[in-house]
């Protein structure tokens, strides 16, 4: 949140039995989705634009 502000969703949910953290940030180029669980974290970072590959 330091380095990409407040985020564009923040929500607890159940997945697959277990519960989850997603947090997502939103850019007119790309967007970052962390996702929290019990015993692992996944980041999805999605380029919505070639460019911005190298940006972060």
């Amino acid at each position: 949140m330091q380095k990409y502000g407040t985020p564009a969703r923040d929500e607890t949910k159940t997945k697959f039995g277990d519960l989850m953290h997603d947090v997502l940030w939103t850019f007119p180029s790309t967007s970052i989705l962390l996702e929290l669980g019990k015993v692992s974290v996944d980041v999805d970072y999605m380029a919505t634009d070639k460019k911005a590959l190298d940006v972060l």
